[in-house]
């Protein structure tokens, strides 16, 4: 056999298995789609790395994604800059960070594991994925691959929707899919980082999660800079539960309703005339009924007094000066950034457009495009309340869309979809509006940021805002728009029509669920200016419907505030069922008893006791209800009267953010005080000319009836016949010699309790 002879089996032999290493190759590719995306032999650190700094907790804002990083390390916020980053681990200032050579020597594998101490304690194992993950990073040559990863663009969740678990059950593994944008997939259960609302669930590396107690809570799964929220809710078991029949009275019940059975919750049946009638009182006008009022309405056998009554108070003065407060509240109608006068003007302007009917949508247009002089023009004073583009643009995307953009003016939103470069677009859409001080009468030579005197807004040609991250200057468009906003007097025009259009329903939601959360003590999101869809709704398709009918019904508010006080949901009592195994205040089942505001109880106290309030700087007579601003700081006294100490303690709104948030009913000791011995309630009590000596003359020979025109008045109900006995043989006890001072100590006791401070 010749040379040549014998190759050819051999090059035969060759070809042959080049080939078999090609297919095998290749169906290996096919059958193990994991190394496309590189796994332990290809470490990405792009996708791979970044998702370790994330699930491990690296880079949040507690550790070094905090703005000054912490012990000389610094990485982005939650990875939103992975440039960034990889300059900073890889940096040769400190070139321990991380260890070519040994790898395992490389700080961030010895502090994470604590071989090295480490103030944020062990973040993984040191036989765990992610320590592998790192290691092999680093030691293949700790290099960058940006442009050429495949990015995700979606996640799918498993469970992919709101999610009930019952009872014996009390675990659920959720599994996290990564779209990737070569339509490949990937499970990435163990590399997402997951987040809970509340601290009814613990949640495991993998996505197990554990109830702990019943109830229910948004899991927010992250995934790179990809997010998603997960519902969850844990029914306990419940043998006594029995399903109900029930019609309700509108789409509110019957959403509502759908719920509860799902929770296996029975509602609480209706409360009583006089608990609705005080309820409805104090929630559209700020003032509890008189007791001429309550005997009317109780006695009234009309099948439709309810609705007449909510109509009726609806069209009351008292009706606009309290819904009026509350947008002052909003839109920080204070004389610490405006005047006196602007203050009187801009809450006069308020007050009236609710009067007249004016719909949402064409206040919120009239405040947009104001132009001209914060006296004669007073929605001007919006503006000038917010002094610069970057505060005008976060305060209309709180009021107005219910955004909360404040986290975007540094790094991109942690929980929502903005980045800096929205944010500063859409803060140039407000530099253009400048103000002309015509006079400034400032007292205080040094504050330059007091104004006292006429200014007039006009619009003048600034066109954008620099991003300072970037350096690059942002054009005017609307919040996540793509389009620039006109140049000039029409860019307002533009915005205003965009923020209150048909097309664009956030501004028809916010409002919807602001009334709401007002009626019914909570927002169906809250809090009610935090929409973002990490924060959704406890009901989405009851506020859908909220919201379309709102539309509908022109952007009024009071036919959308009829519909809701017209609801079972509304008018059920504040009595829990003892077969509820969980009292959940976001589901409706009964009304959650919830403090009073301060000036709804000082309006109270003041009206029962025919006693005026003294608030300095405002004439004797005004209500709480009817102060324009915060309180008078231009008055010749320097000490606040007992009513301004009062609201204040009660957790009035300073009015210095745009929010629902900064006014607060949550209880205190000092509010104890100020109930138990203060001398504003002292002088209420003992004053010689409020109603108890009316009272006396009246009822001195009729110690019941002296009874219950206290009980009407205080709390606007009859007393029970326990009750009545009580106080009739106090007022009739041995000793008691001073019929006033006795009826003074029944009238403190009112005032101190639980009924007459909260709203049940």
């Amino acid at each position: 056999m010749n040379q040549q002879e014998k190759q050819k089996p051999i090059s035969s032999k060759v070809g042959a298995y080049k080939v078999f290493i090609m297919l095998g190759f290749i169906s290996f590719l096919l059958l193990k789609p994991d190394t496309v995306f590189g796994d332990s032999d290809s470490v990405s650190f792009r996708r791979d790395v970044m998702a370790v700094l994330s699930k491990a907790g690296c880079n949040m804002g507690a550790c070094h994604g905090n703005k000054n990083g912490k012990y000389g390390f610094k990485l982005s916020l939650r990875g939103e800059n992975p440039t960034f980053d990889f300059e900073s681990i890889t940096s040769e200032y400190d070139s321990r960070r991380i260890n070519k050579w040994i790898p395992e020597a490389s700080l961030i594998l010895t502090k994470a594991t604590t071989e090295l101490a480490h103030e944020g304690g062990r973040r993984f194992q040191k036989d765990s994925k992610y320590y592998q993950i790192l290691h092999d990073w680093i030691n293949s040559g700790a290099k960058d691959d940006d442009g050429e990863w495949i990015k995700p663009i979606d996640l799918q969740l498993s469970p992919s929707e709101s999610h009930f678990i019952y009872e014996p059950d009390k675990e659920i593994s959720i599994r996290v899919t990564a779209e990737f944008a070569n339509g490949l997939r990937k499970d990435v259960s163990d590399m997402a980082v997951y987040e809970t609302s509340n601290n009814l669930v613990k949640i495991s590396d993998n996505g197990l999660v554990t109830f702990l107690q019943p109830g229910e809570t948004t899991i927010i799964i992250r995934y790179l800079d990809i997010q998603k929220p997960l519902n969850l809710v844990f029914v306990p078991r419940n043998e006594n539960y029995q399903e109900v029949s029930k019609i309700g009275q509108n789409f509110i019940d019957t959403h509502i309703y759908k719920k509860l059975v799902k929770l296996k919750q029975t509602p609480s049946s209706e409360c009583s005339d006089a608990t609705y009638l005080r309820r409805v009182s104090m929630d559209l006008t700020g003032l509890p009924p008189t007791p001429s009022a309550i005997d009317e309405f109780l006695n009234n056998n009309d099948p439709d007094k309810k609705h007449k009554l909510v109509i009726d108070l609806m069209e009351t003065r008292e009706f606009s000066e309290f819904w009026a407060s509350k947008w002052a509240d909003l839109l920080r109608v204070e004389e610490k950034v405006l005047d006196r006068k602007g203050v009187r003007a801009f809450y006069q302007w308020i007050q009236t457009s609710i009067a007249t009917h004016k719909p949402l949508d064409q206040f919120a247009r009239e405040i947009i495009r104001a132009r001209g002089s914060t006296y004669k023009n007073p929605a001007t004073n919006f503006f000038r309340a917010n002094r610069t583009a970057t505060q005008r643009a976060v305060a209309t995307a709180q009021v107005f869309l219910g955004t909360r953009l404040q986290c975007a003016e540094c790094h991109n939103h942690p929980f929502d979809k903005w980045t800096q470069n929205d944010y500063y677009s859409w803060a140039s859409a407000f530099a253009s509006i400048k103000f002309k001080i015509l006079q400034n009468n400032r007292r205080d030579g040094l504050d330059k940021n007091e104004f006292i005197g006429e200014q007039v807004l006009y619009d003048n040609d600034q066109y954008s805002i620099e991003n300072p991250t970037s350096k690059q200057l942002m054009a005017a468009r609307v919040l996540g728009g793509k389009s620039n906003l006109p140049i000039g007097s029409n860019r307002k025009s533009a915005l205003a029509e965009w923020l209150v259009s048909s097309d664009n329903k956030q501004f028809a939601r916010v409002q919807a669920n602001r009334i709401w959360s007002h009626l019914m003590g909570r927002g169906l999101v809250e809090p009610v200016d935090d929409f973002r869809s990490t924060n959704p709704p406890s009901h989405p398709e009851l506020l859908d419907n909220l919201t379309d009918y709102f539309i509908d019904s022109g952007y009024q508010i009071r036919p959308l505030i009829a519909l809701i006080i017209s609801s079972e949901a509304y008018q059920r009592s504040s009595e829990k069922i003892p077969e509820n195994i969980f009292d959940d205040p976001i589901n409706y089942a009964r009304n959650i008893p919830r403090r009073f505001t301060g000036e709804q109880i000082l309006d109270a106290q003041s009206q029962a006791l025919m006693v005026d309030v003294e608030f300095n700087g405002y004439a004797p007579g005004t209500r709480a209800s009817q102060i324009p601003g915060v309180m008078a700081i231009r008055t010749r006294s320097k000490v606040p009267s007992g009513g301004d100490k009062f609201l204040k303690v009660f957790g009035k709104s300073q009015r210095m953010l745009s929010t629902d948030e900064e006014r607060t009913c949550d209880p205190n000791i000092t509010q104890a005080f100020q109930l138990i011995s203060s001398p504003l309630i002292h002088k209420l009590i003992t004053d010689s000319d409020n109603i108890i000596n009316q009272l006396i003359q009246e009822g001195e020979s009729n110690h019941d009836r002296l009874v219950e025109e206290l009980y009407l008045r205080f709390l606007s109900r009859r007393p029970q016949p326990s009750e009545r006995a009580h106080f009739s043989d106090y007022l009739n006890k041995p000793g008691k010699t001073q019929l006033r001072e006795a009826i003074e100590d029944i009238t403190w006791s009112l005032i101190n309790s639980k009924e007459f401070l909260f709203r049940y």
